[in-house]
């Protein structure tokens, strides 16, 4: 509708950027919504043309339009299957998980119909609502809003907040409509019909999105914008210098405060960055430098949970491969912190427990501590009732079970897990690990087989007396080309009572890896053979 051609061409250039923006994130829900906004427009620009526009053109855009539309979707449909690598699959599986998450939002309105849950707390509740066929779709993940912007909406600001945004921005809508209709100059009227064609299509896609705060801010502008293009122009006012000066103390607040986000947005992004350079370094040969940074990393965030929680991992990975008391303390403590500050963090909690695992695991006995056994009992207790529908919950528990020397327990924590994730094979070594603490270790070594732990199962095998077999075994871990391989073929000798290949094997091993401790011994065992 432009004047000159140049004008128009700048145009179409906008557009075609945008569009080729919107169709590049192949999301269904906003390409709709950007359909219906720009017919809703060219909608108003045919009527208004509408003397010299034939009913048979109308008629054949309106065909060609749908026919585009229909192939574009499905075009879209096709490219996301696609890319999914699983057609039919990925597709179901993103309807079944926005239905999942769905209900747990109709749940929260359910139990909290006036107030909700509260603002950007649907994450926090999410766990109490989490359902047991979610975990079969998107395991391990806490969803911070509802793939839908209205059911967020009644989730955390109950019902009457849920009326409350609707008849606001409906409010809008009436005097946008209003001042179109009222209007007699024709760019204004297109002008006018283009916010409401906007606020439309923002509705549209809320169906099916979340609230992005890039685009939630330019919602809010469009509205105030729209509402003051399409009200009436009140009479001008005198600024007076009381004005003035409250108008200029609020601009130079809202700068401050700007000011003052992007610096905590800037430190949150050195710490992160820091974060995952440490965790590229190893805690065995590098903790002096992943300590110091470490520190200050957790002075730099303000003692964030997430970052709290972070640090602690790096500790526990530390007292894992070094078993010193002062990482483990250290560890302990900042999870303790991030739990405190963050107490409806499930992970945080699965975290906190699995170190827990580890000492009781190096032998280190939580009854020394007063009080500790008891904690960490709470701990797992507390942790199945805030996240009953984790497996991720049920396997750390099992966990915990089994170094507890409870391997009944162990077991019964462990089909729960099986019954969340059936498809998932990470259980099979722990289920190896249970069956061997009961005895049964026929059943251990098909588990270990099936985990892929040849190590495990090996050793296994060496229990049982079939050192042929564990013999066979190794050697086709000697493809992986590590020292382990040949470690467990030299006590797969041993066993056989062949000292000369044990022996061949042990050397070996130390020739990839002159600190295998594992071969080390061995070889003091085939020396002790030898002597007698």
């Amino acid at each position: 509708l432009a004047r000159k051609a140049a004008e128009r061409a700048a145009w179409a250039v906008a557009l075609a950027i945008l569009l080729a923006g919107s169709i590049s994130t192949l999301s269904r829900g906003p390409l709709a919504a950007s359909a219906a906004a720009l017919l809703l427009v060219l909608s108003g620009v045919a009527w208004e043309h509408r003397q010299r526009i034939s009913r048979w053109a109308v008629l054949g855009a309106a065909v060609v339009v749908t026919i585009a539309l229909a192939v574009g979707y499905r075009q879209v449909v096709q490219v996301r299957e696609g890319l999914a690598g699983a057609p039919a699959a990925e597709t179901e599986r993103t309807l079944l998980d926005r239905f999942n998450t769905y209900a747990a939002a109709i749940q929260m309105v359910r139990d909290h119909p006036f107030t909700g849950v509260g603002l950007e707390n649907f994450s926090v509740v999410y766990p109490r609502y989490r359902s047991a066929e979610s975990e079969r779709l998107t395991p391990d993940v806490l969803p911070t809003m509802v793939h839908n912007g209205y059911l967020h909406a009644a989730a955390t600001t109950g019902i009457p907040g849920l009326l409350a945004y609707l008849a606001l921005v409906a409010s809008v809508l009436i005097v946008l409509v209003r001042g179109c209709v009222a209007t007699h100059e024709r760019r204004e009227r297109r002008l006018i019909l283009a916010f409401i064609a906007a606020v439309a299509g923002y509705l549209i896609q809320d169906l099916s999105g979340w609230l992005e705060i890039s685009l939630s801010a330019l919602f809010w502008l469009v509205l105030g914008l729209g509402l003051a293009l399409a009200s009436p122009s009140p009479p001008p006012k005198a600024i007076t210098p009381l004005r003035r000066r409250v108008t200029m103390a609020a601009v130079a607040g809202a700068a401050l405060l700007a000011g003052g986000l992007a610096v905590q947005t800037a430190a949150a992004m050195r710490v992160d960055h820091l974060l995952w350079n440490l965790q590229t370094l190893s805690p065995r040969e590098n903790w002096p430098a992943i300590e110091a940074g470490l520190s200050a990393a957790v002075s730099s965030a303000g003692r964030d949970a997430v970052y709290l929680d972070k640090a602690a991992l790096r500790y526990a990975d530390r007292y894992a491969v070094s078993g010193m008391p002062a990482a483990y303390d250290r560890a302990a403590l900042l999870f303790d912190e991030a739990r405190q500050r963050d107490p409806f963090h499930p992970y945080i909690q699965i975290h906190r427990l699995a170190l827990e695992t580890v000492a009781l695991e190096k032998t280190v006995a939580l009854e020394k501590k007063a009080g500790a056994a008891g904690r960490a009992d709470s701990l797992a207790s507390d942790l199945l009732a805030l996240d009953p529908n984790n497996a991720a919950v049920h396997e750390t528990v099992a966990r915990f079970r089994l170094a507890q020397g409870r391997p009944a327990d162990a077991l019964q924590a462990l089909s729960k897990v099986k019954m969340l994730r059936p498809v998932s094979g990470r259980y099979h070594e722990l289920e190896g690990d249970i069956d061997r603490a009961m005895n049964n270790r026929v059943a251990a070594v098909d588990a270990y087989r099936a985990a892929g732990a040849s190590h495990k199962m090996i050793l296994m095998l060496l229990e049982l007396g079939q050192g042929a077999r564990a013999v066979e075994e190794a050697k086709r871990r000697l493809a992986l080309a590590d020292s382990m391989g040949y470690t467990l073929l030299g006590y797969a000798h041993l066993a056989m009572r062949d000292s000369a290949r044990a022996r061949e094997a042990f050397e070996a091993a130390l020739r990839i890896d002159p600190d295998d401790q594992g071969a080390k011994q061995g070889l003091n065992e085939v020396a002790k053979t030898l002597a007698k």
